[in-house]
């Protein structure tokens, strides 16, 4: 964790980078005094953000931030067109692997694998040994 020191009103201040506290209209920056331990406290509704990523053995593709709600158009637009299928093929072998989500599953997903020759490891239903 990175900490900067700083003063306020005369007394020093040590600012925790990593703990952020959200409030309900901007993100406020925990401060504490030295000999304090200050533990994170959720105060409002904390924002969050879901990326997807793919990941190789000696490369990987760029973070791609998904903003809202994924669906099966956005997944092909956003995500297999711009990113997974350049990546595939600049690979000499390649096997996708994704979950069950729907908007991997759904019809029009599959014939893009199929349309584009991109070979997917299969992931069964329901498996414990591959959410581990």
């Amino acid at each position: 964790m990175k900490e900067g020191c700083g003063q306020q009103n005369g007394m020093k201040l040590s600012l925790l980078s990593a703990t952020p506290r959200w409030s309900d209209s901007s993100l406020e920056t925990p401060w504490r005094e030295d000999a304090e331990q200050l533990r994170p406290r959720h105060t409002g509704p904390a924002p969050g953000i879901m990326v997807w990523g793919g990941i190789g053995y000696h490369s990987c593709t760029p973070l791609v931030r998904i903003a809202g709600t994924l669906n099966r158009q956005r997944y092909i637009s956003e995500m297999l067109e711009p990113v997974v299928h350049p990546y595939l093929q600049d690979l000499a072998t390649a096997i996708f692997q994704q979950d069950n989500a729907r908007p991997h599953v759904v019809c029009i997903v599959q014939r893009f694998f199929v349309n584009h020759h991109i070979e997917l490891l299969p992931w069964p239903a329901r498996s414990p040994d591959l959410h581990r």
